[in-house]
């Protein structure tokens, strides 16, 4: 049963982690302004080879603990997180992510402000390594790094402005379990996002969309604010380039699978298009922009969804969901052509 003075739980899901990286994390909690007695804190340790439970010192917190999760996968941990958490608010942040010291205080006054939004976020700084190479600096939005500039929320898929990442995702609680049961059994969803080596992105947009079928929308808030540990690792072209083709991959597994608009026509023309492009890409590279690289793998990614959801490779069990295009709460509405509105 829920404890009524707790209001939140900070769930972290790691796998394998830098454990430098992680104190910088967990620093960053223990910096919060809001009273620690109101909130607890689960670190999902989803597999790692060295077990977290003698790694982590946790002892700062009166409800801090580390939780063990078998099924490899970033899906399966965050499920994990859900199914132990007791707040009404659950702050997702990943193993890299330090969160501002008001982020939660803010992130509780946001839930009540605005209770018809089951999922927010905020802004996200790239703290990085090492110097980011010129060519590099303009994809650094593939690393979840984004600047916030104005509050908007919205209850149309499509409206990504206001969409809300994976890194400081707060959902409400009777929206996570919702989505926990939901994926629970679903052999695609619960592989949209990281799992092992793999680079796939679309786990946290499928939770933040989650709530629309409970008649909730989504926004941003620049008052939450968050810093992003990059190593340099990160900043390599040819890791960008396998990350937007995993992000390509999912992205079309999860709007198929959900029944939402890929915008995709796959047809001969488009085929022959993405072939020409790729041929490109082979040019030597001060010919060919990044840029270029990028949306060219993003491409290959989505033709290979297509291919995984045309041959059967990847059908949910459950049958496919429709999201309607606009909900309405507490008189707020969206129109499916709005998309977006400012706050």
């Amino acid at each position: 049963m829920t404890d009524e003075r707790l209001c939140c739980s900070v769930v972290i899901c790691t796998h394998n982690p830098n454990l430098q990286r992680l104190g910088l994390v967990l620093q960053g909690l223990q910096r919060q302004t809001l009273d620690v007695g109101s909130w607890e804190l689960i670190v999902v340790d989803n597999r790692s080879l060295v077990s977290l439970c003698d790694s982590l010192d946790l002892g700062w917190h009166p409800r801090g603990r580390v939780v063990r999760e078998e099924q490899l996968g970033l899906v399966s941990a965050r499920v994990k997180g859900i199914r132990e958490s007791l707040g009404e608010l659950l702050v997702f942040v990943d193993d890299d992510n330090v969160l501002d010291e008001q982020y939660l205080e803010v992130a509780l006054r946001l839930q009540r402000q605005y209770p018809f939004l089951a999922a927010f976020g905020g802004s996200c700084v790239g703290v990085y390594e090492g110097p980011v190479p010129r060519r590099v600096q303009p994809h650094v939005g593939l690393l979840a790094v984004r600047e916030i500039r104005r509050a908007s929320w919205s209850n149309v898929p499509e409206a990504h402005e206001c969409l809300p990442r994976g890194a400081g995702l707060c959902v409400l609680r009777g929206t996570a379990l919702n989505y926990a049961d939901q994926v629970e059994g679903d052999s695609v969803r619960l592989r949209l996002d990281r799992v092992g080596d793999s680079l796939a992105s679309s786990g946290d947009v499928d939770l933040a969309l989650s709530g629309l079928d409970l008649g909730y929308g989504f926004g941003t808030f620049p008052d939450l604010t968050l810093s992003h540990l990059i190593p340099s690792s990160r900043l390599r072209e040819d890791y960008l380039l396998r990350l937007a083709e995993e992000l390509g991959c999912s992205t079309v597994l999860r709007q198929r699978t959900l029944g939402h608009s890929t915008g995709l026509r796959a047809d001969f023309f488009w085929r022959l298009k993405l072939l020409l492009r790729k041929a490109i890409c082979f040019l030597p590279r001060n010919f060919v922009t990044l840029g270029f690289r990028i949306s060219t793998a993003y491409s290959s990614g989505q033709l290979r969804a297509n291919g995984l959801l045309d041959r059967g490779q990847a059908l949910r069990p459950k049958g496919i969901r429709s999201v309607p295009a606009h909900r309405s709460w507490q008189g707020y509405l969206v129109k499916p052509r709005t998309f977006m509105h400012e706050i």
